[in-house]
């Protein structure tokens, strides 16, 4: 007799079950590269070997997914591509408008440079701010990781928790470059809202897809500018009423352009209801 395996309903247990998994694995990897980063050791291979790993675990052995289920069809009326340019329209906005707000409060402005200059900290931003750390970044929290604790727990869950995965995640870096309390009382805020959006909108659109642009763009131009024009005094941006507004300006609009291309969604696709 033919074995066709398990059916649908066994398939969904599978994947219920995986969100118990995710949640280990989103508070464990930042959990033990802050422990690590303490005691001054490598917490970027402890971070990287745990998040990466344990999500492709989580997705192909224990939900059972494939690579390619982190992609599904977008509706009609809202292309692959709309999304992702969209997001890295809205974040190279935000990484030009902080970089500006920092060199103005360092007392430095934007300044001739050879153009040798700004290719090399493109190239260096394209591998380590986009290909290093948004890319693996986005297809874990937002995808391996976030499927899982949301047909488990909801999306309400699932958007919190790695909101506050992905703040967590940077806790060691921050740590290792000794910033100062302004540093925080922005940086935490600020990776807290990006999450927070970047997951609601992987809800609201059914794609991860402008969370990925979001986070290329601001990464990557972010790198770049900081790499070209660096910042006197260090490159963290701080709580300032310029950023604090900066910070709002920047989440309304991203709110704004998810609603926007919710709405497109919805209206050509009558029968698949938004989240």
């Amino acid at each position: 007799m033919h074995d066709e395996g398990p059916g649908p309903e066994a398939d969904i247990d599978r994947r219920r079950r995986s969100g118990p998994a995710a949640l280990v694995v989103l508070g464990g990897a930042p959990l033990l590269a802050t422990a690590t980063a303490l005691a001054r050791g490598p917490w970027e291979v402890v971070l990287f070997g745990i998040l990466l790993p344990g999500a492709l675990w989580v997705w192909l052995r224990t939900a059972g997914r494939r690579l390619r289920d982190l992609f599904p069809a977008p509706a009609p009326g809202v292309g692959p591509w709309v999304l992702l340019a969209a997001g890295a329209a809205l974040g190279t906005v935000r990484a030009g408008v902080d970089h500006s707000i920092a060199l103005h409060q360092a007392g430095s402005w934007w300044e001739p440079v050879d153009p040798r200059q700004v290719l090399a900290a493109a190239l260096g931003a394209v591998l380590v701010g986009g290909l290093a750390t948004a890319v693996p970044e986005e297809l874990t929290l937002r995808g391996m990781l976030f499927e899982p604790v949301r047909g488990r727990y909801g999306g309400l869950v699932a958007v919190t928790a790695t909101a506050v995965a992905f703040t967590a995640l940077h806790l060691p870096t921050w740590l290792a470059s000794g910033a100062t309390l302004p540093v925080y009382a922005y940086q935490v805020p600020q990776k807290l809202l990006f999450g927070l959006v970047t997951g609601w909108s992987v809800l609201r659109l059914g794609s991860l897809l402008l969370a990925l642009g979001l986070h290329l763009g601001g990464n990557v131009v972010g790198v770049t500018l900081s790499g070209a024009w660096p910042v006197a005094g260090g490159g963290w941006t701080a709580l300032s009423p310029a950023t604090a507004l900066a910070l709002a300006g920047h989440t309304v609009a991203a709110v704004a352009v998810v609603l926007l291309l919710s709405r497109r969604r919805a209206g050509r696709d009558p029968g698949r209801p938004s989240t």
